[in-house]
């Protein structure tokens, strides 16, 4: 199982009020916001979102094997130098009238400069799995990880000006990642530590597919929406070189309002996320 995790960027979300965790209401005219202002008109120390995976089913992912997300949240903190997204979810599998339910638990921070254009020059993964077997916790891992880039990556959907590019305007990205890190398994009394080395080339290409006047997500309706299709892939010194595919629905001041991403690795996952809530409002 994996953590949700968006290819070369990082995904928002949106909604309004509701939570009263979430951070003051925040104004931005971005498809993909970073910044935004208070209504005061100074800066927002914080954005907020969190999105509904797959709506919050327990979905087949192949016979035997099923998988169900927890909500996603995302925050931009610091006044947007830094965004930490959290996940989580779980996979059941059912062998023999033995059930056994592998929880994974992800936090990934990316450490923002400011721009123009803005860029991620950092990235920190904490991935937590534990196994349990007929309700008997047998083994557990964590894993450690810091991927720092030779480019950094502009966050390229920052942007005010989506919906005034031509349809099938296409951009495409590429950078080398140099990742360091441990992973440490735990099982039967038995600690094991291993070293994470080595590079990874990403890539990716978005496309404007389709501008919408208004787009519907779980009820509440956004204005001036930017269809967008982003493919990546990620070469490193292992077989799996996962791909993507994923569709964004971007809306003016919020950010993405829906996902749909399909990723190819071992095996082929599909997920939808929908906007729940955020402390974005849409510049007038």
């Amino acid at each position: 199982m994996r953590c949700r995790t968006p290819s070369l960027v990082f995904v928002v979300l949106i909604g309004c009020g509701g939570d009263p965790g979430l951070p003051p209401p925040a104004i931005s005219d971005s498809y993909y916001p970073i910044t935004g202002t208070l209504g005061s008109g100074g800066p927002a120390p914080s954005l907020a979102w969190k999105y509904r995976i797959n709506g919050a089913k327990e979905l087949m992912v192949i016979p035997g094997i099923t998988a169900r997300y927890d909500d996603e949240e995302i925050r931009v903190l610091d006044g947007g130098t830094r965004r930490l997204a959290t996940s989580g979810g779980n996979v059941t599998m059912t062998e023999d009238a033995t059930t056994i339910v592998t929880r994974v638990t992800s936090r990934i921070e990316d450490h923002i400069t400011p721009g123009p254009p803005r860029t991620i020059d950092e990235r920190r993964i904490d991935q937590r799995t534990t196994h349990v077997v007929a309700k008997v916790l047998v083994a557990k891992a964590t894993l450690m990880a810091t991927a720092r880039y030779s480019m950094p990556i502009s966050v390229y959907l920052d942007r005010s000006d989506l919906a005034q590019l031509d349809i099938g305007h296409t951009e495409t990205l590429r950078a080398t990642a140099t990742v360091t890190g441990s992973r440490t398994e735990q099982a039967g009394g038995m600690d094991m530590t291993q070293p994470i080395s080595g590079t990874i080339d990403l890539s990716a290409t978005w496309t404007v597919i389709e501008k919408l006047a208004t787009a519907e997500v779980l009820g509440r309706s956004y204005a001036d929406v930017v269809k967008v299709r982003e493919q990546s892939m990620a070469i490193g010194n292992s077989l799996l070189q996962p791909r993507s595919d994923t569709t964004l629905w971007l809306a003016r001041g919020v950010g993405p309002i829906r996902i749909e991403q399909t990723v190819k690795s071992l095996l082929t996952e599909t997920m939808a996320a929908e906007l729940l809530e955020t402390n974005l409002v849409p510049s007038p």
